[in-house]
């Protein structure tokens, strides 16, 4: 990985990983409102891909009706057809899709909630994206902005 910021603008973030695809050059409606790091894995079938659980992180998209609000930090399973909110870092699946599970304890998800990794700025999230991906909430609160 480089210390170059990632674009959100850009289709293909990482050349090497063409199947990886931003979602937000992607949508034209001004309807739809996605996040700036919103990604899937495959661009010709976003339908499918592992999610890591490892991390604060999560990843791809199945149907998702007008209107909906995804949560930080949710997982939907590939297939799913959602037609309500779901809820920050649950993980929700089916048709109609449910909450299965929350990802954290109480204590995880207010700690990650106030961290608010995706609101960091770019450089910031960049120089610390491997902590993001799969380290703990303590080292990413050891390595939060100090206005976090």
């Amino acid at each position: 990985m480089t210390g170059t910021p990632a674009d959100p603008d850009v289709l293909h973030p990482m050349p090497e990983q063409p199947r990886v695809v931003l979602l937000k050059p992607l949508i034209t409606s001004p309807l739809i409102e996605v996040g700036e790091f919103t990604y899937y894995d495959d661009p010709d079938d976003p339908t499918g891909a592992n999610h890591r659980m490892d991390g604060p992180s999560t990843f791809p998209f199945p149907m998702i009706m007008p209107g909906v609000h995804i949560g930080s930090g949710a997982i939907v399973a590939s297939g799913s057809v959602v037609v309500d909110d779901v809820p920050e870092y649950s993980i929700v699946g089916g048709n109609p899709a449910r909450v299965i599970r929350r990802r954290l304890h109480e204590e995880e998800f207010a700690r990650l909630m106030a961290l608010a990794w995706w609101d960091w700025p770019l450089a910031h999230t960049t120089a610390h994206i491997r902590t993001i991906m799969s380290g703990s909430i303590d080292e990413l609160e050891s390595v939060a902005p100090p206005h976090s």
